[in-house]
């Protein structure tokens, strides 16, 4: 059957469903509906015919809850759920339409109690958990006039611990939206149905953003939501009180997001998905020497550093013998520069970014040890969990001028 065939198929039945013409009488039923709703190229204007149909309403009601078990839920009930994502389909009457179907799915409970056990057992595939994670994050966003509280159910799917630690960094950074969302809904803070505030959209985004790390995290760069800023009237709208403090807010967001654009299309250069001049210093396949968190005597401490040996990327110095590679060091020190800036990566997986801590006798050593400085406890205990994992980890410096910009943001 050709493409153009099945899909005038399907618009024809999605319109019989649309119209009361064909009822939904079970998951056979429901499942080319899904087929056909999914066939439909614009969302906002299928949920406005769903909406505008008593009978596609009432389809959706019993077709949802025709097959509850995962296999199901994983085919096709999580797919028409992401489906709803559409940025266009929240903006239909001011969400209100949305709001309509999120009650639809979530009332009565009992999809979603299947949706939730079949997370707890692992029977969720990956496309899956980000739809049951974007459902929980709009129900938790959700007025409290609607009557649906799943702020109990977030939280155990929180506890549970598997959105921080999924490998996917879209599913981590949904745990991280619905544990700010919980939060805000908790608290006495009131929550602004909009998607652009601050917090929530990785690890690394606070509302107040002296909480928020200078350096970027591995899932901060991989995150593809727009970032937050205050225009000059919402600023200009504070009280007279909060202005200062609003203004603060924003410089350092949009300073910090400057050094953020200038980091990601260096690291795109760096991995040669960009043309640009690449940096010469490249270590491949890093293997962990040791730790170190003293200087001089064992009483003064220092940040973590931790020293790595590599396969490739350290030719100068291993073709040279100890007394002039300390020579070579010595007068060359833009080799190995202290303080450079760069990431650990596997494959197109960033690990951790880390700066350059040059010491001269760990680099004179056989074979040359390269010390690198990595902020914050995450980074450091994915960065030594890689390392003693994988032989093919790597470190790529970038050449984007992270001291012009720390000093300012730390002051800020």
């Amino acid at each position: 059957m050709s493409v153009n065939i099945r899909s005038e198929r399907l618009a024809k039945y999605f319109g019989a469903v649309i119209h009361g013409k064909q009822e939904i009488q079970d998951s056979t039923h429901f499942k080319r509906f899904i087929e056909a709703t999914l066939d439909q190229s614009d969302p906002s204007i299928v949920v406005q015919r769903i909406i505008s149909s008593q009978s596609a309403l009432k389809a959706l009601q019993i077709g949802l809850r025709s097959n509850l078990t995962p296999v199901f839920i994983n085919g096709y009930t999580a797919k028409l759920i992401q489906y709803l994502k559409n940025r266009e389909v929240k903006l239909l009457c001011n969400g209100q339409f949305l709001e309509q179907l999120l009650l639809l799915i979530v009332e009565p409970r009992t999809l979603w109690g299947a949706f939730l056990e079949a997370f707890r057992t692992r029977k969720l595939e990956d496309h899956a958990i980000q739809a049951l994670c974007w459902l929980m994050a709009e129900l938790l966003s959700l007025p409290p006039s609607c009557g649906v509280d799943v702020s109990a159910d977030a939280q155990t799917v929180l506890n549970d611990g598997s959105l921080f630690s999924s490998p996917s960094v879209d599913i981590r950074n949904s745990g991280h939206k619905i544990k700010y969302r919980l939060e805000m809904k908790t608290s006495a803070a009131t929550y602004q149905h909009s998607e652009i505030t601050a917090g929530g959209r990785h690890d690394n985004d606070f509302g107040d953003f002296r909480l928020t790390a200078i350096f970027p995290t591995a899932d901060e760069m991989e995150c593809k939501e727009k970032p937050f800023y205050r225009r000059a009237e919402d600023i200009a709208q504070m009280f007279s009180g909060q202005r200062i403090a609003g203004y603060i807010d924003n410089q350092f967001r949009l300073l910090r997001e400057d050094m953020l654009s200038e980091l990601r299309d260096e690291f795109q250069v760096a991995r040669g998905t960009k043309k640009g001049r690449r940096s010469a210093f490249h270590l491949r396949n890093l293997f962990l020497t040791h730790i170190r968190c003293t200087s001089g005597t064992p009483s003064r401490l220092r940040p973590y550093t931790i020293g790595v040996t590599a396969q490739s990327g350290l030719g100068k110095l291993q073709n040279l013998s100890e007394d002039r590679r300390k020579e070579f060091l010595k007068t060359t020190p833009q080799f190995i520069k202290h303080r450079a800036f760069g990431c650990l990566v596997r494959d197109t997986e960033i690990v951790a970014f880390a700066t350059i801590d040059r010491d001269i006798d760990e680099l004179v050593s056989d074979p040359p040890t390269v010390m690198l400085r990595i902020t914050g406890e995450e980074p450091l205990k994915k960065s030594l969990l890689y390392l003693k994992l994988y032989h093919d980890v790597e470190f790529l410096l970038v050449d984007t001028a992270i001291f012009a910009y720390e000093p300012i943001l730390r002051c800020l």
